[in-house]
């Protein structure tokens, strides 16, 4: 299948997992706007995976919101649920790191 074939091609050059985060979620949300959830969640799960090796909250929250909807394309709307409760935590937490770091009070 040729879904998100481009980006696949790119996963050899990836130097960075940074960039591995970046190309997972690429080819997963490929996947997911083909209805074709469980490869879809794979490649969100690589990215989150990807995005915990590089230490980078933002990713980690795309490639949970990623999970979360490929588990209600799935329809297993409990596993939804607990993404979806935890992404919520992690966008508060973040939001007042922002808040902080550009009230200078944060360094």
């Amino acid at each position: 299948m040729l879904i998100g074939y481009s980006w696949e091609e790119k996963l050899p050059t990836a130097k960075s997992a940074l960039e591995y985060t970046w190309l997972y979620h690429e080819i997963g949300r490929c996947h997911l706007e083909m209805n074709h959830a469980s490869e879809a969640k794979q490649y969100g799960e690589q990215s989150l995976e990807a995005a915990v090796d590089a230490g980078d909250e933002l990713w980690q929250l795309n490639a949970s919101v990623l999970i979360a909807q490929c588990h209600g394309l799935q329809a297993i709307f409990s596993a939804s649920v607990v993404f979806f409760k935890d992404i919520s935590g992690w966008g508060l937490m973040a939001g007042l790191r922002l808040k902080v770091k550009n009230s200078g009070r944060l360094t």
